[in-house]
């Protein structure tokens, strides 16, 4: 939201990534997972990843992914195949989210066929897919009239249209015989 690209923000938590306190550096790395960037916060996300305190390293592992940090990804392949299920969660979700987007795209092709819907770790896949498809490019949006806009005109669209305005169109049956 508006918080997350406002440099006040940052201000805010940046102190706090390096305080003494692992609640207070989990908290300002929880506020890195909710901004649009890791600037200034870099440092703290690659230290979080070895902290001692379980807190930490969820929240830099889950900053690491929704600011896109692609230097984090490397440390956090290791947690794919983690032992503890929460831990697997959050890095499959950061990792769809730094990694570079065909590793990302693998991770989740190969998840698609490991986990299925009602397997306890299906919501961390899914999350982890869904940041995965929120990075993708985008094909051009179709207009109301369903053209691309910009695409040359000329050709009846699905609402019978064309250049000169609508038309009348045969159904295809009728249009094949005439």
């Amino acid at each position: 939201g508006e918080l997350s690209t406002d440099p006040r923000f940052q201000d805010t938590w940046l102190p706090f990534l390096e305080n003494p306190s692992p609640v207070l550096r989990a908290a300002a790395l929880k506020a890195v997972s909710y901004s649009s960037e890791a600037t200034g916060a870099e440092d703290a996300i690659l230290a979080g990843l070895d902290d001692p305190d379980s807190l930490v390293r969820k929240w830099s592992i889950l900053a690491a992914g929704n600011t896109h940090f692609e230097a984090a990804a490397e440390r956090i392949r290791p947690l794919l195949d983690s032992d503890d299920p929460e831990v697997q969660g959050d890095a499959w979700y950061a990792f769809a989210g730094c990694a570079p987007l065909e590793e990302a795209r693998a991770l989740i092709a190969r998840l698609g066929h490991e986990v299925v819907e009602g397997d306890p770790r299906f919501e961390c896949y899914d999350a982890a897919r869904g940041l995965l498809q929120q990075r993708l490019p985008r094909p051009p949006r179709r207009s109301a009239m369903g053209s691309v806009p910009g695409a040359p005109k000329g050709r009846a669209g699905a609402a019978g249209y064309a250049e000169g305005g609508p038309q009348r169109t045969l159904p295809l049956r009728q249009r094949e015989e005439v």
